[in-house]
């Protein structure tokens, strides 16, 4: 847990945030093959820094980190279980498709998510829960307005 929330911490350093920009590929790779994501801190660390990522990938407009940080993505959203996680993965799944400034960049992630059934699954389901104030309904309500 600790080795997640540090990874999630450095990029609030400049220097903290290029290392974790230069390592993305080796850390979405571990986080893909880990056999389980355990506890609620190990999620919630693990969808922060997934959030963070998403943040300096627009930053330094890296298109492949994007596409690669999307199947991380797809990757994990099936495999957490406490919402706090969820949401969090969601706010960076939003970010990615809202904040990418290239139009054909933003329509290949569209494009991307259009086509991941498991991840349409999840937003549709979790959009369609009744009570108006779920933090987690409404970001995925307008992650499909984004893909829609």
């Amino acid at each position: 847990m600790l080795t997640f929330r540090l990874l999630a911490n450095m990029f609030s350093h400049e220097k903290g945030e290029k290392l974790c920009l230069n390592c993305k590929d080796e850390i979405l790779k571990l986080l893909s093959e880990l056999e389980s994501l355990t506890n609620k801190n190990n999620q919630v660390a693990i969808s922060t820094y997934i959030l963070n990522l998403t943040v300096a990938l627009n930053k330094y407009n890296d298109t492949l980190g994007k596409i690669e940080c999307l199947n991380a993505m797809f990757s994990l959203l099936p495999r957490l279980n406490e919402s706090e996680a969820v949401f969090r993965t969601l706010v960076a799944l939003g970010t990615l498709l809202s904040t990418t400034s290239n139009s054909e960049d933003r329509n290949n992630l569209i494009k991307a998510v259009r086509q991941s059934e498991v991840a349409l699954n999840i937003l549709y389901t979790i959009s369609e829960t009744t009570i108006p104030t779920d933090k987690l309904a409404n970001c995925s309500k307008q992650i499909i307005s984004l893909i829609i």
